[in-house]
C-alpha cells in the first residue's frame, strides 16, 4: 500500500510540476505580448514626434 501512496503523491507532484510550468509559460508569453505592445505604442509616438 505505500508504494501505491507514494506512487499517487509522485504523480501528483509531477502533475502540479506541469501545470505550474505552463502557467510560468503563459504568463511570461502574454507579459511579453504587453511588452510588445507598449513599445511599439511609445515609438509610434515618437516616430510621429521625435522632439517631444
Amino acid at each position: 500500500m505505500d508504494n501505491a501512496k507514494e506512487l499517487i503523491v509522485s504523480m501528483a507532484a509531477v502533475a502540479c510540476f506541469c501545470i505550474a510550468v505552463s502557467l510560468l509559460v503563459y504568463a511570461t508569453h502574454a507579459v511579453n505580448q504587453e511588452i510588445d505592445l507598449i513599445s511599439r505604442y511609445i515609438y509610434e509616438q515618437h516616430a510621429i514626434y521625435p522632439y517631444r
